[in-house]
């Protein structure tokens, strides 16, 4: 299932995903994919993204996306990334763009705060916030249910609110 590949190119390989993807992306959601369609294993993932990282090609505020730097590099040494491995990330990039759309739209931060953990729900559409709602919740079960139903069906959720809100 995962082949095993030397630490530059497990970064190329990673550095490509993230473009190719062409959206910044929650860390958990490029694990996850990446996982799910056998293209890294967990541990090689977790050292390219926290190398990439330091080393300033990727940035990881919130979102992971390529910075410029990690652009140059990947220009530079994009047939370092085998041909079947680019085939494969485009092929699922095509297939599932509707659902990584959505879900780059939408993200969810569960951090510790003051009453318990506190819940930040975001949606966004490009660069622009069209909604940022923080919550503090006194259970963490309660605070990861929100996160999930709001990761699941951002766009759901996020048109109920506003025809709540507006009383419709």
């Amino acid at each position: 299932m995962f082949e095993r590949y030397n630490m530059t190119d497990n970064k190329l390989f990673v550095l490509y995903m993230i473009y190719r993807f062409h959206l910044p992306l929650e860390r958990e959601e490029l694990i996850q994919t990446a996982l799910k369609e056998g293209w890294m294993n967990y541990f090689d993932l977790q050292q390219s993204l926290v190398e990439l990282s330091e080393q300033g090609l990727i940035g990881t505020e919130n979102l992971i996306q390529l910075t410029d730097q990690g652009m140059e590099v990947l220009n530079y040494f994009y047939t370092r990334v085998l041909f079947s491995k680019r085939e494969m990330v485009g092929r699922y990039v095509e297939t599932n763009r509707a659902k990584l759309v959505t879900q780059s739209q939408a993200s969810a931060e569960l951090t510790e705060g003051p009453l318990g953990v506190r819940v930040k729900l975001t949606m966004r559409d490009g660069e622009v916030t069209l909604l940022q709602l923080t919550m503090e919740e006194l259970t963490m079960d309660k605070a990861r249910r929100m996160a999930e139903r709001w990761k699941s069906a951002p766009l759901e959720v996020y048109h109920e609110m506003i025809q709540m809100l507006a009383g419709e």
